[in-house]
């Protein structure tokens, strides 16, 4: 059919999917709390913050282009940078190198979309006749393909293509047949849309289950949408782990000024919690980054004694398919099984720290202290990785 057509020509464009896959154990009886962005990783489009459907499009194409010739970062001016992509083809040219959706881009080479001058001259236009992504035009097509929705029901399709990509509603399934939470998690006004999704597919996110994060440093306060009461971040955990429900959804809106003050440093960002917890933390965004300085998700360590502290950059990089999971947009919309491939990953990653394969830096995220591996406390491992 044309759709397989043009789905086959956009995976031209993309790398194939991880070699790492597994299915999920059906026996798992462990709770699991799946964190899940929302802007740009479950809805296209933020027409409150400037971006069309269109422009957000592009954007999610060109955040897995990668050139050479410059580092993310790379704060030279447009006509100052010498750059090509990263096969070494004409930036420009009708011969493009495949998209990077992996965690780690190659050796001197750097994601377009984190090259400040390029970001800002094309990546709302990217596969436009005047800009240099206009050969990843297929890939463009293939995604528009799978988001094409006839569904008559306005909270599921709009402007002729799905609001929430089909990926998620995969994952919503999978998560519904074990012991999970679903965690909505927004810096933005979108929450209202995946609300409304959620309730035409017969799921709902009670109010009572709705939080906004008010944070000053590491003191976090979530207060209820419904009652107006707060939790601290020991109380809010217990509230996503310690359900009584086989299956519950909950949202935050997490605090995005307090992240804007603090620099957009990761250690301010969407809490995400690891240590001695009481279930599998995974979450889901679109923007963290192989970058120990530059991460939307803060890593917030439970110690055995109850106390919570950030883990350092260095360490949270390393968490990626552990605990947090780089959303290549572009992916999980072509392949509808793309989350629940990615979080079976992660359980498989978990499973393999039981063997000591692991580098974590931080002692505390030894093997001693991954309550969610062992849901036992022992004496601390060494931290070099066994081969």
């Amino acid at each position: 059919t044309s759709r397989m057509k043009v789905a086959a020509a956009g995976a031209a464009f993309c790398r194939a999917r991880p070699s790492f896959v597994v299915r999920p154990s059906s026996t798992m009886d462990e709770r699991l709390v799946v964190h899940m962005d929302v802007n740009e990783t479950l809805i296209l489009g933020d027409e409150a913050g400037g971006d069309t459907w269109e422009e957000s499009l592009n954007k999610i194409i060109a955040k897995q282009a990668v050139v050479r010739g410059c580092e993310e970062g790379d704060a030279a001016a447009l006509g100052e940078l010498s750059i090509t992509w990263s096969d070494g083809s004409l930036f420009g040219g009708d011969a493009v190198p495949p998209l990077c959706f992996d965690f780690e881009v190659p050796a001197g080479t750097a994601r377009m979309y984190r090259v400040e001058a390029l970001k800002k001259a094309y990546a709302k236009r990217f596969t436009s006749d005047d800009s240099p992504g206009r050969a990843y035009r297929a890939t463009k097509e293939a995604v528009e393909v799978a988001l094409r929705s006839d569904d008559p029901d306005p909270r599921l399709a709009k402007g002729g293509h799905h609001v929430v990509i089909p990926a998620a509603w995969r994952l919503l399934e999978v998560l519904k047949e074990r012991r999970a939470t679903l965690v909505i998690r927004t810096f933005g006004s979108e929450l209202s849309v995946v609300s409304d999704a959620l309730e035409a597919k017969g799921t709902s996110l009670p109010e009572a289950n709705i939080y906004k994060l008010r944070r000053r440093d590491d003191d976090m306060q979530f207060v209820s949408q419904a009652s107006g009461d707060a939790l601290d971040e020991g109380g809010m955990l217990r509230r996503l782990e310690e359900s009584s429900s086989s299956f519950e959804i909950f949202a935050i809106h997490d605090d995005y000024q307090s992240w804007k003050a603090k620099a957009y440093d990761p250690r301010f960002g969407k809490p995400v919690w690891v240590g001695a917890v009481r279930a599998r933390h995974v979450f889901f965004d679109d923007n963290i980054h192989n970058d120990p300085n530059d991460s939307i998700v803060n890593a917030r360590l439970r110690s055995p004694d109850g106390s919570f502290r950030s883990i350092q950059g260095a360490d949270v990089v390393k968490l990626e398919h552990y605990a947090i999971v780089r959303v290549p947009t572009v992916a999980a919309i072509l392949d509808e099984s793309w989350f629940v491939d990615h979080l079976a990953a992660c359980e498989a990653n978990v499973a393999s720290l039981a063997r000591g394969d692991h580098d974590f830096s931080d002692e505390d995220l030894t093997l001693a202290n991954l309550h969610w591996v062992t849901r036992r406390l022992c004496t601390p491992q060494s931290t070099s990785k066994q081969k």
